[in-house]
């Protein structure tokens, strides 16, 4: 189900005159900017009541700046600053912080470093019920790439964190949009649509000043959203993947070939049953394993360059099987390309 919403930087006025627009238009839903929340003067409590009466939900309050890759104290300050907006999120009834990857100059890089800092945030938010979107803004410090921001959310490996994928921060600089296609459609948490004139100027200068709305400008939003609306793969789920294998093969299907170095890895770092091991590698099964279960998966091999089935078994796992999808996004890339010869 889509939900469609729309910030409130995005129009003029004061909080009140923006909600009234907005629920006249017929949006499901808004965007609380933190500047014309600070500019009200009455208490949260009170937006909410309002975008109640007006029949609009609260989607996501943003945003969080300068958050990831801190040192300390501000790293520490910064969790008691999150700790305050997940209080008056709370009050505004909504479940989604916007976080903007950080520009301060104190800031440090490091995706592993940011990867942390978002896990311990997502569980500060699961705590409480909320969620945490990472946007990477396109004039960043050390994060400007959508694909830099996924990466650090597939790192943190955690359900209550995810991406916000905004149209301009992607195509304003120009960043490929295949990659987009490889995110897990729940892990992208908020999509923001944005268009703008071409114009010869720094992007911070140009999303500023100069940002319309889809189709009022020359950014190729269309082809963002094909990237995007496209169904990149359905899962299944079995109590048995092993059976489920060797029943779709017998019908012909053809499942992603995964490298025997995996297998090898695997037997290295696990103890299995006898076995095991091998009734993986033979049916090219992936697996991981937490504190608290297993995890199994397949994947069919790409059908139109695009689309590709996964099969997935979970023995009391809560994650998504993270540390396996370097491997997958590789086997995929290998079977998309020609063969070539070994250039030394």
């Amino acid at each position: 189900m889509v939900t469609r919403s729309i910030a409130t930087v995005s129009l003029s006025g004061t909080l009140e005159e923006k909600l009234r627009v907005i629920a006249a238009a017929n949006f499901d839903a808004v965007e609380i900017f933190e500047n014309d929340l600070l500019a009200f003067d009455r208490p949260p409590r009170d937006v909410a009541m309002l975008c109640k009466e007006l029949g609009l939900s609260i989607c996501a309050f943003q945003p969080f700046r300068d958050f990831e890759g801190m040192p300390e104290p501000q790293r520490a300050r910064n969790f008691v600053r999150a700790e305050r907006k997940f209080d008056l999120m709370q009050e505004l009834g909504t479940d989604l912080l916007l976080v903007c990857s950080n520009v301060s100059p104190a800031s440090q890089g490091g995706i592993d470093r940011a990867a942390a800092d978002f896990r311990e945030l997502g569980e500060r938010a699961k705590s409480r019920g909320l969620r945490v979107g990472f946007e990477a803004l396109a004039w960043g410090r050390h994060v400007s790439d959508y694909r830099d921001a996924w990466e650090i959310v597939r790192r943190a490996d955690h359900t209550n964190v995810g991406v916000v994928l905004d149209s301009f921060h992607i195509l304003a600089p120009g960043f490929p949009l295949s990659a987009i296609r490889s995110i897990p459609g729940d892990r992208i948490f908020l999509v923001q649509l944005a268009d703008a004139p071409r114009l010869e100027l720094d992007v911070l200068s140009w999303s500023r000043h100069h940002r319309s709305f889809p189709g009022q400008g020359d950014l190729p939003v269309g082809d963002f959203m094909d990237a995007l609306a496209g169904v990149q793969h359905i899962a299944f789920t079995s109590n048995d993947i092993f059976a489920t294998v060797a029943r779709i093969r017998e019908q012909g299907a053809v499942l992603l070939d995964i490298p025997d170095n995996y297998y090898d890895d695997l037997e290295a770092k696990y103890d299995f049953a006898p076995g095991v091991a091998k009734a993986l590698r033979d049916n090219h099964i992936l697996y991981d394993r937490d504190d608290s279960g297993e995890f199994f998966q397949a994947y069919t091999r790409v059908f139109d360059d695009r689309f590709f089935f996964e099969i997935v078994q979970r023995k009391n796992y809560s994650g998504f099987g993270a540390p396996n999808a370097a491997i997958r996004l590789a086997a995929q890339y290998r079977e998309a390309r020609p063969a070539a010869l070994l250039r030394i």
